[in-house]
């Protein structure tokens, strides 16, 4: 292993180093040494399973070991770095480091409260996606990200490989074991709710457009979010509850029972009904224009409407649409009778101020209060002041004439 190319060197999902002598043949080689604990979960150490390795070649292992985990996981690395300033965004990268890259946002809040514009421009740096409940690295949704920290926590937490993880590109999966570790799956990028193991930007998305399309403290769900989970309805429903959120209202509950009855069980939807054909004069069946030219008549089904739920008041329901510019929901206030009274009285009060002019007792639209300089107005005889225009005599000189007869009147 004198001159090893990187390409000769894999990492296996049982925690095997692999050598591969031929550095153009793609597939992976033999096993020459195997991951074991080291002094921390992202520093595992590597122990050679053959011989004539030797310490160098051990060393060149170890080399690219290190390097393999600081690319891979990259957008992790700079969480653990020491150029990162004593103060709150060092605490929250350290807390989003030892988390693999997702962390309850709740864990870092106090933190959050305490950031000054330097921080907060450190923290822009690390390119975090802050959720209203998650916070998450967005590069480490990779899958190769992903199988690498399940192989680096199992290890560290001496637990069987090869690890479950989910298939590459899945959005969530069903966990059927009762006794799943929900740090696990958290830690990989799959948080656990409702047994269903979900990546966590589709569920930062699922978080997001809950509580954005909520109303009056409840919301409905969509069949987008569905797609989004690659999951059924029922299943959706469950990882809703599992988020604390009660269902209301389910419109499927209200179907009645002989309309069920009419629903093929197979399909759950109504058979498509029969047209009926018409008849002419002549007692001839007349079939549609569309079954005449052989075209298949295509309906449009119409989706059902989901379930309606009661949106959980946490967190999340306080500062999510804050923090996305939007305004917050209204909060019902309970008041007795009294306080409703006095508030009722309160606005008439202002109602009626309002509706006054310059702060007088005239209500808008009566008649003008009579004022001091009014008095006597009416009973002063008009004054007509006329001039008699000479000959070739300009506007302006006639104009001065009238202004001059109108001081004498004045005198």
């Amino acid at each position: 292993m004198q001159s090893v190319e990187t390409k000769q060197i894999r990492l296996d999902d049982l925690g095997q180093v692999l050598f591969q002598i031929d550095p153009t043949n793609p597939l992976p080689g033999q096993p020459v040494a195997r991951l074991k604990k080291g002094a921390a979960l992202l520093d595992p150490d590597i122990e050679v399973v053959i011989d004539g390795i030797g310490d160098e070649g051990a060393q060149k292992m170890r080399a690219w070991l290190k390097q393999h985990i600081f690319t891979v996981l990259e957008g992790l690395m700079p969480l653990s770095a020491d150029t990162v300033s004593e103060g709150p965004a060092r605490d929250i990268a350290r807390k989003i480091h030892d988390g693999l890259g997702v962390l309850p946002r709740a864990n870092i809040e106090e933190d959050l409260a305490r950031l000054d514009d330097a921080a907060k421009e450190t923290m822009r740096s690390f390119k975090l996606r802050m959720g209203p409940m998650l916070v998450f690295i967005p590069a480490l949704n990779r899958p190769a990200a992903i199988r690498l920290r399940a192989l680096l926590w199992s290890l560290w937490h001496d637990l069987p490989l090869p690890a479950p993880v989910p298939h590459d590109g899945a959005t969530s999966l069903a966990v059927a074991d009762t006794a799943a570790d929900p740090l696990y799956y958290r830690s990989i990028g799959y948080p656990l709710y409702g047994g269903r193991a979900i990546r966590v930007d589709m569920l930062d998305r699922l978080i997001c457009a809950i509580y954005d399309g909520a109303k009056n403290s409840r919301f409905k769900a969509e069949h987008k979010m569905a797609e989004w989970l690659g999951c059924k309805i029922p299943d959706l429903y469950t990882v809703i509850e599992a988020m604390g959120h009660k269902k209301i209202r389910d419109p499927a509950d209200e179907i009645k029972p002989e309309e069920q009855k009419e629903k093929d069980p197979a399909t759950g939807q109504k058979p498509a009904e029969e047209k009926q054909e018409t008849e002419t004069q002549s007692g001839e069946a007349v079939k549609p224009e569309a079954q005449e030219a052989g075209i298949p008549e295509q309906k449009e089904q119409k989706r059902p409407e989901l379930a309606t739920f009661a949106l959980k008041r946490g967190r999340a329901y306080e500062s999510a649409p804050a923090k996305r510019g939007k305004k917050e929901p209204p909060k019902p206030v309970l008041l007795t009778e009294e306080e409703k009274a006095e508030r009722e009285k309160a606005r008439q009060e202002r109602a009626q101020r309002k509706d006054r002019k310059d702060g007088g007792d005239r209500p808008r639209g009566g008649p003008r209060k009579e004022r001091k300089f009014d008095k006597g107005r009416d009973d002063r005889p008009d004054r007509v002041i006329s001039a008699r225009a000479q000959a070739g005599e300009s506007p302006f000189a006639i104009l001065q004439s009238l202004k001059a007869k109108a001081g004498d009147g004045k005198n």
